[in-house]
């Protein structure tokens, strides 16, 4: 059975391969139409789609109008996102810059995503901070002879710490779910963010290993606090997205991100560094570029963790 890549001549890029049958789903989604670019995986031949036999693509010109190559641009709708089929397994540091492109036309309802996760943070992280302060730091920051109590101070600050990996951590995997089902297509929907709590347990408890993983590791001299993030940094998204346990979440992401360590600790510091931005724009700024961490893990999952395996550039 033939298959064909379908081409964008406007950036050179692939898609596929597909049979007929895929290609047929594709027009139905309006991924392609009647004057898609169509390459033949065997041959290298190029053809227009209404030339292939067995092609739902109608009449080779719209009745009215005029549309482009793409009805609407990639990725769209598909296990895996069609546009990071192209993409080998490694950390791509053009996912940061691209991650403006799925921003801009939703930046509203990225606004409001941003709001309720900084005010969710703030609201389980805060009380605990007050307390440690008051309680274990009180007597001496009154000026009183008082020591600070260092049971008490640690203690809530480990509480916490584990409040924040319980709640904060997963709810950041529901923003990298809202941006990896933008980008396969659907509607971005807000509600999307609070996917990791349907599966709560399991997203709780690799939320506070991850993160106390990550201090302890940053008490050994840091350096191997900063590795630890790089190969964990996918655990709740994977816990998630794929429905996995605590204990399959951190070991898939641990071996799966063994070659890319260092590379996707830089990956995330510069997403980081980009998103907080916008704190110099009045703090307002935040609300549109804090999205960016989120949209750039997502699009750094779909080529790491795809669902099933992704089409690659031979048949």
């Amino acid at each position: 059975m033939k298959k064909y890549f379908v081409v964008d001549t406007a950036s050179g890029q692939k898609y596929g391969p597909a049979d007929v049958s895929t290609l047929n789903e594709w027009i139905a989604e309006g991924r392609m139409n009647a004057q898609s670019t169509l390459e033949d995986v065997e041959t290298g031949e190029r053809i227009v789609a209404h030339m292939v036999a067995g092609l739902s693509v109608g009449p080779a010109v719209p009745a009215s109008g005029s549309y482009g190559e793409f009805q609407s641009p990639y990725p769209r709708a598909g296990v895996g996102g069609a546009a990071f089929s192209q993409y080998p397994p490694g950390i791509y540091f053009e996912f940061i810059t691209k991650s403006w492109d799925y921003i801009k036309p939703n930046m509203g309802m990225w606004a409001v995503a941003t709001i309720v996760f900084y005010v969710a943070t703030m609201a389980v992280s805060m009380p605990f901070s007050m307390l440690a302060e008051m309680v274990g730091m009180g007597g001496a920051m009154a000026g009183g002879s008082a020591q600070i109590n260092w049971g008490a101070y640690i203690g809530f600050q480990l509480i916490g710490y584990l409040v924040q990996g319980a709640v904060v951590v997963p709810l950041s995997a529901g923003m990298v779910s809202m941006a990896i089902e933008q980008i396969d297509g659907k509607p971005l929907n807000i509600a999307t963010m609070f996917k990791p709590f349907q599966n709560f347990v399991p997203n709780a408890i690799g939320g506070i290993a991850f993160m106390f993983a990550i201090i302890l590791g940053c008490l050994l001299c840091i350096v191997p606090g900063l590795y630890v993030l790089g190969r964990l940094s996918f655990t709740n998204i994977l816990i998630t997205e794929q429905k996995l346990s605590a204990g399959e979440g951190l070991n898939k992401s641990w071996e799966t991100m063994a070659p890319f360590a260092w590379a996707m600790f830089g990956f995330y510091f510069v997403a980081s560094l980009l998103a907080s931005l916008g704190i110099f724009a009045c703090c307002i700024g935040i609300l549109v570029t804090a999205p960016i961490l989120h949209v750039s893990l997502a699009q750094q999952y779909r080529v790491l963790f795809p669902d099933k395996p992704l089409a690659t550039t031979s048949p």
